[in-house]
C-alpha cells in the first residue's frame, strides 16, 4: 500500500509545474540585476521575460518578441566592437534555459512547461571573423561602453 502511494505522489508531483528562477545579468560586469522565482507554465519566455521587467519596473526595450535592452544597455551601432577589417563582434542579449543556450529559438518562441529550473537573461556576443560567424551569445567578461557601464 506504502509503495502504490509512493508511486502515485511521485506521478503526480512531476506533472505539477514548479517555480522557476528568473535571473538577469548585468550587461556591464555579468553581476546578477535580478534573481525571483516565477510560474511560467504554458508561458513563451518573451512573454514571461516582458512581464518581469515590468513587474520589477526595469527599463527595457523590446522589439519583435526579442529583448533589445535593459537598463540602458547599448544596442545596435553603439553595441559593436569593430577589430579589423575582418573581425568584428557584436553584443546583445541572449538567454539560457537550464544552462543551455537556445541560439536557433526566439523567445517569443520557446514555450516553457514549468518544469524548468531556471531562466537567465545575459549580455552575450558573437564574433564575425573573415566572412564567418565564429561564435554565438558567448558570455560577455568585459564589454564597457563609456555610456552605460562605469569603471
Amino acid at each position: 500500500m506504502a509503495i502504490r502511494l509512493l508511486f502515485l505522489f511521485s506521478i503526480l508531483t512531476s506533472t505539477i509545474s514548479s517555480a522557476t528562477e528568473f535571473v538577469i545579468r548585468d550587461h556591464c560586469d555579468g553581476s546578477v540585476v535580478l534573481k525571483t522565482r516565477v510560474y511560467a507554465d504554458g508561458e513563451t519566455i518573451g512573454d514571461l521575460s516582458e512581464r518581469i521587467l515590468n513587474r520589477f519596473n526595469i527599463r527595457h526595450e523590446i522589439e519583435d518578441g526579442s529583448i533589445k535592452s535593459i537598463n540602458n544597455s547599448p544596442k545596435g551601432n553603439q553595441a559593436i566592437d569593430f577589430f579589423s577589417s575582418t573581425h568584428m563582434r557584436t553584443y546583445g542579449w541572449c538567454y539560457s534555459v537550464d544552462g543551455v543556450v537556445y541560439l536557433k529559438t526566439l523567445a517569443r518562441e520557446f514555450q516553457l512547461t514549468g518544469q524548468e529550473n531556471n531562466v537567465t537573461w545575459y549580455f552575450g556576443y558573437a564574433d564575425y571573423k573573415d566572412g564567418k560567424w565564429i561564435s554565438m551569445c558567448a558570455f560577455n567578461r568585459g564589454f564597457k561602453n563609456p555610456t552605460t557601464c562605469r569603471n
